[in-house]
């Protein structure tokens, strides 16, 4: 089987082309498309009951609930909630990065494996602090 690595250069492109839909629920991983699982209804209450219990950081972090995050040349995720450094203007022309985040949590309820043994690990090389993995199950 060959494999295209892609660039986040490319992954940016194949959605402004509409390749990929604006609610495709994929992510960049070391140049390779990969689907993320679908949202729950304990994993939503559960990362809504984060926003709350971290919102009144807002001021001092930027709260980021799934938004992207660019861990690399080839590598954009959106983990579920990251707290980012203030303030909120330095995002207005680029995407945050792994050494921009104060806190990252993922919440796991089908994907725990591959939050701890492909994403933790991604995180820890581009520099992110502290990574939280919330198990559901």
């Amino acid at each position: 089987m060959t494999r295209y690595p892609f660039s986040l250069e490319d992954f940016h492109r194949l959605a402004e082309a509409g390749i990929l839909p604006e609610d495709a629920r994929v992510e960049l991983v070391e140049g390779e498309i990969v689907t993320m699982s679908p949202i729950g209804k304990k994993h939503a209450y559960v990362l809504n009951t984060l926003v709350d219990l971290l919102s009144p950081l807002r001021g001092r972090a930027v709260l980021s609930v799934q938004n992207p995050l660019v861990l690399g040349p080839a590598t954009e995720v959106y983990p579920d909630l990251a707290l980012l450094r203030p303030p909120r203007t330095r995002y207005r022309d680029r995407l945050p990065e792994g050494g921009d985040v104060l806190l990252l949590v993922e919440v796991a309820e089908t994907s725990l494996d591959y939050d701890l043994n492909v994403k933790t690990p991604l995180y820890a090389k581009a520099g992110v602090p502290e990574v939280w993995v919330v198990d559901l199950v």
